[in-house]
């Protein structure tokens, strides 16, 4: 039957016109400022692609990719090192709309005489595993050496105990999963092949991959222990009031399992987590629930993978350089002086800085710096003197302060000579802007109250003119400390 639907991409990965939904989101997901529509007639997406501005369609068209009616799509390729005799794979798959990729290498000695056919062999197994691990019926293999077909279908006998092997794994996943093979020329400038050969040669050491995935839905990173997930599952409980953590399932290799909320939008996320490789696979939207966990992540890595990270999120490319310039031009008073467990939240706050163009809503983009306010004023509380929980209570709050008129200021029975009014202005500033900020953004109102104070951050330029406030209030305090 005819499709009716044409997805005219006019501004994605790869500019065109797709006869399915899911070729569309392959090219528009996780590219930012994307512009595409459905038509229900070819003529109608062509005349979209070509009013207004013009993109490069050719150019973009020479990329090879493979579309069929198989669920997933997998490029895969090999490695050898003759040095440490080692050979590695490198795996790309397109699922449900996101791109994963996987690397591992090998010195198996029955394998390694093979160089890197042996490393092209793993990626191909890998492939195969990852369908039967998520319930993926069929998938395209895209290899370059003949044997990775032929020595499964039959058409090469197979001789080494390494391809005897493979065809008897190959014999078992394909009573479960559809395997078509896909040829392709080594070395011809496709970019998934290409990509796949780099993660190989990252593997071995021959260059250098990240520990951080991109997805077009999510994210997938690596070294993370599972205390730490539980951990975070902890923190989104108590940051979401109606987070649901549903039924744990088990899948080869890990466990799987979904997060939710309903406020201020239903938003669900799917975890997927391998105990012996600490990898966490987080599909779903970016909206709150996504961008809270993301951030609880960050907290997680060192410093200068931050940039790697967001990079992956937000599908851009800012060199950690760049952000550790940045960060010492933003805290002039107080770069090395902030304490480790805002390092990373701040760093965070200064890479949002380059985050532009249109979204939903950008309060995520506010939240690292307007988060990492209040232990700064906690400081400048306790450094000064002032108490921050009152006696007989187990938590800290603000009782310090009272309103005057539209600002927040110290009351008289907890001010000191000492204090200057240099001072008394900053901790009344500060409050202020917390009490303005933080607790309209990022507390939401009963939804069913008749008036609704939550405030709601509506463009980029909004929340980079709080981030940009939040910092100034942060490096202020140690300016006034230190003088």
């Amino acid at each position: 039957m005819a499709s009716n639907k044409f997805y005219a991409v006019k501004k994605g990965v790869v500019p065109g016109i797709y006869a399915t939904w899911g070729e569309c989101q392959q090219n528009i997901n996780g590219f930012s400022g994307a512009v595409y529509k459905k038509f229900s007639t070819k003529e109608e997406a062509e005349e979209f692609m070509k009013a207004g501005t013009k993109f490069n369609i050719i150019e973009d068209e020479k990329i090879e990719r493979v579309y069929s009616k198989s669920e997933a799509i997998a490029y895969v390729d090999g490695s050898y090192d003759d040095r440490k005799k080692e050979y590695a794979y490198g795996a790309v798959i397109f699922f449900d709309g996101g791109q994963m990729q996987f690397a591992e290498k090998f010195s198996d000695e029955k394998m390694v005489k093979m160089r890197n056919v042996a490393g092209e062999i793993e990626g191909a197994k890998r492939a195969m595993r990852f369908c039967f691990e998520n319930k993926i019926k069929s998938i395209d293999i895209a290899y370059d050496y003949e044997g990775i077909e032929k020595w499964c279908t039959g058409a090469w006998k197979t001789k080494e105990e390494g391809t005897k092997e493979y065809k008897k794994f190959y014999n078992v996943i394909a009573k479960s999963v559809a395997v078509n093979f896909v040829k392709i020329k080594a070395h011809s400038g496709n970019k998934y092949n290409d990509l796949a050969d780099a993660l190989a040669k990252g593997a071995l050491g021959l260059n250098t991959t990240e520990n951080i995935c991109m997805y077009d839905n999510g994210i997938a990173a690596n070294k993370i222990k599972y205390d730490n997930l539980v951990s975070i599952l902890e923190l989104l409980q108590e940051d979401f009031k109606d987070f649901k953590r549903g039924k744990e399932t088990e899948i080869p290799y890990g466990i799987q399992f979904e997060i939710s909320i309903q406020n201020p939008t239903k938003q669900k996320l799917k975890i997927s987590y391998y105990q012996s490789k600490n990898k966490l696979w987080i599909q779903g939207k970016k909206e709150d629930l996504f961008n809270r966990l993301s951030s609880y992540i960050i907290e997680l890595l060192e410093v200068d993978e931050i940039p790697k990270f967001l990079n992956t999120v937000h599908n851009l490319d800012v060199d950690k350089d760049i952000i550790e310039s940045e960060f010492e031009s933003y805290f002039p008073n107080s770069y090395n002086l902030i304490p480790c467990e805002l390092n990373n939240y701040l760093h965070q706050a200064v890479y949002n800085l380059h985050i532009m163009g249109n979204v939903y809503a950008a309060d995520f983009l506010a939240e690292p710096a307007i988060r990492s306010l209040e232990p700064v004023l906690k400081i400048a509380l306790k450094d000064n003197g002032i108490p921050i929980r009152k006696d007989g209570n187990d938590y800290d709050s603000f009782f310090v302060f009272e309103r005057q008129g539209n600002r927040y200021v110290l009351k008289d029975e907890y001010k000191k000579e000492r204090h200057s009014k240099e001072l008394l202005h900053y901790i009344s500033e500060c409050y202020t802007f917390l009490r303005e900020n933080r607790h309209t953004l990022f507390h939401w109102d009963d939804p069913t109250a008749s008036i609704d104070t939550t405030g709601i951050l509506r463009t980029t330029e909004e929340a980079q003119t709080l981030i940009k406030n939040s910092i100034k209030l942060i490096d202020t305090y140690y300016k006034i400390k230190n003088n």
